[in-house]
């Protein structure tokens, strides 16, 4: 959710809005499935959480990125 602010303080227009909603709902949807791996098998959950993890480094410098681009496009 605080990834759409720069959207709503109209800081970048609709390149950015899609990369945020589409890139914030991968890591939602990742980090309920690590909730319930973890909970069922320990091991598992220890997997899942280092995707988690890395997922969420590309998705900082994929949300850069759609800065960046979004900027250019206008």
């Amino acid at each position: 959710a605080v990834s759409v602010l720069p959207f709503a303080g109209r800081l970048f227009d609709g390149a950015y809005l899609v990369s945020a909603l589409v890139l914030g709902g991968a890591l939602c949807t990742m980090a309920l499935v690590l909730y319930r791996r973890a909970a069922e098998r320990p091991a598992d959950g220890r997997r899942w959480a280092l995707r988690v993890y890395l997922y969420s480094l590309a998705y900082l410098a994929l949300l850069f990125s759609a800065m960046v681009v979004d900027k250019r496009l206008v």
